[in-house]
């Protein structure tokens, strides 16, 4: 009796987990994060306060398995940036992107699976400065980016999935343009990353329906 309740168990949960990664299922999730760093520097007995550098975004996602394994979804972001000296004033950057992404899941047992993904994204937003309040426009933005990554997916319950991810490598291409002094002129970076940290994975929740 023991023996067929355990069979029956292991039956039910990995009948479970094969369905979240089932052609026709759906999934959502996202990230959200908020920093801020600030203090102060002590010159013997003078203190002098430091800027406050500030840090928010929030990127939904959903997905959506287009056959046995493979999902293919997209994520909406607001990114935003404020660096506040002092005396109140501060300058700031907002930007908004949109990140299609496909990813494909190789099981490893009823509760684990492995995934590899690759995602492209597109950023646009803006910058600006405040100074004795008044605001100064300093730039257009406009990103491009591309990236692959691995990960764990774990499956704890039935409609909650755990990853784990680890960046593999990716490409930055951002365009800052300055409509005020001229917009002639672009200031371009690109930046490529290769390698990942197995102390610092980004951890995200998912809910499957």
């Amino acid at each position: 009796m023991k023996k067929a309740i355990l069979l029956m168990t292991i039956a039910f949960l990995s009948y479970n987990v094969s369905a979240q990664t089932s052609a026709g299922s759906l999934f959502a999730g996202g990230t959200l994060q908020f920093s801020t760093r600030g203090g102060e520097q002590s010159v013997g007995a003078n203190s002098v306060e430091k800027s406050t550098f500030t840090t928010f975004s929030f990127a939904p996602r959903v997905g959506y398995f287009i056959s046995d394994q493979i999902a293919i979804g997209a994520g909406v972001g607001y990114n935003m940036t404020k660096d506040t000296d002092p005396d109140g004033d501060y300058s700031s950057t907002n930007y908004i992107d949109f990140s299609p992404f496909a990813r494909y899941y190789m099981p490893v047992n009823e509760l684990v699976n492995f995934y590899g993904q690759g995602a492209i994204g597109i950023a646009s937003g803006g910058s600006k400065a405040v100074t004795n309040n008044t605001e100064v426009d300093t730039g257009d933005i406009f990103a491009f980016n591309v990236g692959v990554r691995a990960g764990i997916a774990l499956f704890p319950s039935e409609h909650i999935n755990i990853d784990l991810g680890f960046n593999i490598i990716g490409f930055n291409r951002m365009k800052n343009t300055n409509p005020v002094t001229d917009p002639a002129v672009e200031d371009v970076t690109n930046t490529f990353t290769f390698g990942f940290s197995t102390f610092s994975p980004s951890i995200g929740i998912n809910y499957f329906f």
